[in-house]
């Protein structure tokens, strides 16, 4: 293919620069434009190139003369002449310019616009003129009819259409409190969307309506990406078409997430909720969309592209919809790309229907006269034409083309357009394909090195679309036509090494900042390679699923083949198996229970062998983590060592974060409390050195956690309303929990119940917004717990609602107590004794919310597994009030209590159960009542020795009801 030069003379050039400097800067910036408009750059100063582009070059090229010398005429008066001269050039830019001076030589003048006479044939079509001494002298540009990237667009909107579509917009306007919906139903290709906005802009020609396009795709595996992709720059003015208590929440959390969405860095958040902050970001997105619309005096279009049922997406949106149409003002429409015109789809409101069936013989006539009026077909041609394109108006635009082109009639005429594109173009085209719903315009073209063949490349890609081989996405991601010919491309070995090529530049430049999706990369890598590059990816996009909760998810990407296993050598197997084998066990670790992590690897569906070499390292800490979930501590603490010492010698800063998180777990599963701090500590300063942010927080929350258990109430404190702050921010929804828990506890500690059950209040109703029913119901029964402590009903209330409860059973007798009703509060223990406490989750890297104990003192042990505490204070408490009934045997079971305490440290209500004992004792068993009361009194001192604020010990000595009740007994004993 040829390319060509425009060559832009100024005479005398160099003194106008030196006299006008600002004038021939304004020039050249022009020039650069009108270039750049027609697909050309500049390669030299008054020398502008024009790459090859499917057939048109010619043409744009003339086009660009013309707009060139006509620009360079309007400034006649500044300038001393001017001279324009197009020329050809096989070469690419490194030779375009060699022959160009002979050829100046022949210009006659300094005022003319010249062709070379070696390529007037190529521009007989577009110039009229006449020869002059050996060169063409253009006087004008024929009009040569619609260009090549006119004629589709005009064929893909047809007439009877068009005006069935404007009517349904019209009746939106007068329907729209009636909730109405607009669905443009037809197969691929058939115009739909061509049609729509050809009608928004005869509706609304200052902005043809601006639509919100919420873009589907049946071949998306990430339910998150329609709501992504919908993402525009509006995000950084939201706010101002918010409500107050919106825009506060926009600004502190919706904003700053969406635009990590935009720009492609959701993986790197760690977000247990998502998918739910997400819709809830993006509802006030769509709210203030509408708002802007509204105050414009405009309507407001949300336009559903690609609709399909077949996706989580849709409940989501579902529920979005639904929220909206009842109360905002704006139209919605749907594109469903099918032709099954029976299907009854899942659809809010009302609405109307526009179908975009095969069309009748009279309509393809003037569809193909509209689209090729420089060539109309025989009648024989037209059937025939019609008869291979049926609905698919790409198709019959492909049929024109070969008709046209003269290409042979037993040919696919898409196949036969793809076979006659240059080898280059063609494989272009094949990486669209390839790349289709992952790459853009921009990737495609940027993966090639020099300027100048980015710029040939760009003229590549626009002919592509010009000629309906590929299309683009509202959001600019590049798609293949449904049913589109490429196995001319395909078949060629260099495309498959590009491809190759091209997946190792996606996999560079998503580590380089560049928003690429996860999914369709590893999907991309997959298929084309290379195979190293897609097990990394596997890799990343499972560790971010797993940490983000995305367990659904996750657990399909598990379920299926990951990879072909043919395309694999020994070692990519091997690193396979590791990748896959730690993310089964980390995924069974989520989502199941302890008994059946157990069978998965006995029967060997998931595997505590790993291979050696890559990825290794975690499935190691995985292995940790299985051991510290089946309780089989000793193996999860030398597991958890031997993964962090691969950790350290591979250099993996995160992974040693994670090492350090399981190993302080471990420490403190077996009462190494002090230990288990430090390493909480290490892999906090660790993981905020590598911006491991699930790590930090979770070291931490765990930190906290510990610190509660340590007894150094103060300190707990501070750090869980620092890390709770921490943890909203960074959309933890299940760290915020733990540490708001912690923080109810702490108040409750201290007698603050007002304090405790505001925090309560709000976690409960985090909670619940995020359908943690477990969470939400313990913070409920503290919530509980504090207001009747505090002596409002509404508490006891509450725990009674929770009739089948231990927990709530357990305040309620201990409420009954503090109320002088030892017969209520004996019949509510009892049902706390018969009742079993039932794990939600397993806990190890998730916490157990069984009940408001587990997730904190969970985290000890004694030789039957994880401590029950809120057991052993039923068992202790049902045995005091037992004794206080004239029970001899309750001295006993507080006894048995204590002595388990003692074997293990910490011991969390130890001086509570010697209380108890204390109270019980009859007065007549004085030296059992001051071992007891020795007990309970030293033990108290020891655990406020811990406190690292004065004021703090002081309520917690005081106003806690139990603590009270001791000290007021150590003083009627003499023991302060």
């Amino acid at each position: 293919m040829y390319s060509y030069l425009i060559y832009t003379g100024i005479s005398h050039v160099n003194q106008l620069t030196k006299l006008h400097p600002a004038l021939i800067l304004k020039i050249q910036g022009e020039l650069d434009g009108i270039a750049q408009r027609f697909g050309g750059r500049r390669v030299e100063d008054e020398l502008y190139h024009f790459p090859p582009s499917l057939g048109e070059t010619a043409r744009k090229t003339a086009e660009a003369a013309e707009a060139m010398y006509q620009y360079l005429r309007e400034n006649d008066r500044e300038l001393f002449g001017i001279t324009v001269l197009v020329s050809g050039s096989p070469g690419d830019s490194r030779t375009v310019s060699s022959g160009l001076e002979s050829l100046l030589f022949k210009v006659p003048d300094d005022n003319g616009f010249w062709v070379d006479k070696d390529i007037l044939d190529d521009f007989n079509a577009y110039f009229d003129g006449t020869a002059v001494e050996g060169l063409f002298c253009v006087s004008s540009l024929k009009e040569a009819g619609p260009r090549l990237e006119e004629r589709l667009p005009s064929l893909l909107i047809r007439s009877d259409r068009l005006k069935v579509v404007r009517g349904a917009l019209e009746q939106l306007e007068r329907d729209e409190n009636n909730r109405s919906v607009l669905l443009l139903r037809g197969r691929p290709g058939s115009g739909k969307r061509a049609t729509l906005y050809r009608a928004l802009r005869e509706l609304y020609p200052d902005d043809g309506g601006v639509p919100l396009v919420i873009p589907f795709a049946e071949d998306a595996e990430d339910p998150m990406e329609p709501f992504v992709r919908a993402l525009g720059s509006f995000l950084t003015t939201v706010s101002e078409y918010l409500d107050e208590d919106e825009s506060l929440w926009w600004e502190k959390e919706g904003a700053e997430y969406l635009e990590q969405c935009r720009k492609g860095r959701i993986r790197e958040t760690s977000r247990d909720q998502g998918p739910v902050d997400l819709i809830q970001a993006f509802a006030l997105y769509v709210k203030a969309y509408v708002e802007r619309r509204r105050r414009s005096g405009r309507p407001a279009y949300i336009l559903i592209d690609a609709f399909f049922s077949g996706s989580d997406a849709v409940t989501w949106l579902r529920s979005l919809l639904n929220e909206f149409l009842g109360k905002e003002s704006f139209r919605l429409i749907i594109i469903r790309d099918s032709d099954d015109f029976d299907e009854v789809l899942p659809l809010p409101g009302k609405g109307h229907e526009v179908t975009f069936r095969q069309p009748e013989n009279i309509e393809w006539d003037s569809i193909v006269r509209e689209a090729s009026p420089g060539y109309i077909p025989d009648e024989n041609s037209l059937e025939k034409l019609a008869e291979n394109s049926g609905a698919s108006l790409y198709r019959l635009f492909h049929g024109l083309l070969g008709l046209e082109r003269g290409f042979s009639a037993d040919t696919d005429p898409g196949e036969a357009l793809v076979s006659s594109l240059d080898r280059e173009t063609r494989r272009t085209l094949f990486l669209a394909h390839a790349a289709a719903g992952l790459a853009d315009r921009k990737l495609l073209v940027e993966r090639l090195a020099s300027d100048e063949e980015r710029v040939v490349e760009g003229a590549r890609f626009d002919g592509l679309v010009d000629f309906g081989l590929i299309r683009e996405d509202p959001d600019g991601r590049v798609r293949g036509i449904p049913g589109g010919p490429v196995n001319a491309a395909v078949k060629d070995l260099d495309n498959i090494r590009e491809a190759d090529r091209f997946g190792e530049y996606l996999y560079k430049r998503l580590n380089q900042g560049d928003s690429i999706d996860l999914f369709r990369l590893f999907r991309y890598l997959e298929q084309w390679g290379p195979v190293p590059r897609g097990i990394a990816i596997l890799d990343r996009l499972l560790e971010s699923l797993l940490t983000n909760r995305r367990l659904r998810a996750a657990g399909l990407l598990l379920n299926g083949p990951p990879m072909s296993l043919s395309d694999l050598d020994g070692s990519d197997m091997e690193s396979l198996q590791n990748v896959v084998g730690a993310a089964r066990l980390r995924y069974v670790l989520l989502t199941g229970e302890a008994d059946q992590a157990r069978s998965l690897v006995r029967d060997g569906t998931v595997s505590l062998i790993s291979g050696r070499g890559i990825y290794s390292d975690r499935f190691k800490l995985h292995n940790a983590r299985y051991s510290y979930a089946v309780e089989r501590w000793d193996e999860a603490l030398s597991a958890s060592k031997e993964a962090l010492f691969n950790f350290q010698k591979s250099g993996d800063h995160e992974g040693e974060t994670h090492a350090h998180l399981e190993l302080a777990l471990s420490l403190l599963v077996t009462g190494k409390v002090r230990d288990a701090l430090d390493h909480f500590g290490i892999a906090h300063r660790i993981g905020s050195q590598v911006s491991a942010s699930w790590g930090v927080l979770r070291a931490a929350a765990m930190e906290t956690v510990t610190q509660f258990i340590f007894g150094n109430l103060p300190r707990a404190g501070r750090e869980s309303r620092e890390f709770r702050d921490t943890a909203h921010r960074a959309g933890r929804r299940d760290l915020w929990l733990l540490l708001t828990l912690t923080a109810v506890r702490i108040s409750w500690e201290l007698g603050r119940y007002g304090e405790a059950a505001a925090l309560a209040e709000e976690g409960g109703h985090t909670a619940g917004f995020y359908g943690l029913e477990a969470e939400k119901n313990v913070m409920n029964l503290w919530k509980g717990r504090c207001l009747s402590a505090a002596g409002n009903a509404e508490g006891r209330s509450l725990l009674l609602s929770a009739s089948d409860s231990r927990e709530a059973h357990a305040f309620l007798a201990e409420d009954a107590y503090f109320s002088g009703d030892s017969s209520a509060a004996r019949l509510y223990i009892g049902k706390a004794l018969s009742t079993e406490r039932v794990s939600c989750r397993l806990q190890g890297e998730a916490d157990d919310w069984s009940d408001g104990f587990f997730p904190i003192e969970g985290r000890l042990s004694d030789s039957r597994g994880p401590l029950d505490v809120l057991g052993e204070w039923i068992e202790g408490f049902d045995a005091f009030l037992a004794g206080e009934s004239g029970d001899t045997s309750a001295i006993e079971r507080l006894t048995a209590l204590l002595e388990k305490d003692g074997r293990r440290v910490p011991g969390p209500f130890s001086y509570l159960y010697a209380l108890w004992a204390v109270l019980i004792t009859p007065d007549t068993e004085r030296e059992l009542q001051t071992r007891f009361m020795s007990r309970a009194f030293n033990n108290l001192q020891v655990r406020a020795g811990r406190f690292d604020d004065n004021q703090t010990k002081h309520a917690w000595l005081s106003s806690n009801p139990w603590n009270k009740r001791l000290m007021a007994e150590a003083q009627r004993r003499k023991f302060l």
